[in-house]
């Protein structure tokens, strides 16, 4: 909730998300960046940050603890269709492989 009035793109994600159609997003890296990109996330209707990839599965798990204050949002991936079915479950996807966020879901 905001006092401040919703216009251009503050307006669309808002559309979005009351449409249940963010703007979903994956992040390559979990480290400072990573972390503050699915803290964002989070605090932003209209986007949801659906995936993580780095090469260390750890990391991830600490941004979304950071993010949602425990990692029930996290599901590791292996595959695109351990992907597609975490976004699918509204959890984030953790993978080791780069190519995976660029799922098209």
């Amino acid at each position: 909730m905001t006092n401040v009035a919703l216009t251009g793109l503050a307006s669309d994600l808002a559309r979005r998300a009351a449409e249940g159609r963010p703007v979903r997003i994956g992040v390559i890296g979990s480290g400072e960046m990573g972390t503050d990109l699915v803290t964002q996330g989070m605090l932003m209707p209209g986007i949801a940050v659906c995936a993580v990839s780095t090469r260390r599965p750890h990391t991830a798990r600490d941004a979304i603890r950071i993010a949602y204050g425990d990692e029930a949002m996290a599901v590791e991936a292996d595959a695109a269709s351990k992907v597609t079915a975490a976004i699918e479950a509204g959890k984030i996807a953790i993978t080791s492989n780069d190519m995976l966020v660029t799922n098209p879901l």
